[in-house]
């Protein structure tokens, strides 16, 4: 993954060049960073050094 596509990842429509997956429209992780603040929680994904990424969803507690 790039710098750049690590910067855009939650940009709607933005699709990260798949070596292995090519396909979808650049909309999941939009929806689900939008459905975790809705919820008062956070949404966040760091890319690994080794290749792919950690995301991580954060929801408080009710």
């Amino acid at each position: 993954m790039t710098p750049e596509d690590a910067e855009r990842l939650f940009e709607p429509f933005h699709r990260v060049r798949a070596r292995t997956h090519p396909g979808g429209h650049g909309l999941g992780l939009t929806l689900v960073r939008a459905i975790a603040h809705s919820h008062h929680g956070t949404a966040t994904a760091t890319p690994n050094p080794d290749g792919g990424l950690t995301a991580t969803i954060t929801l408080p507690r009710s």
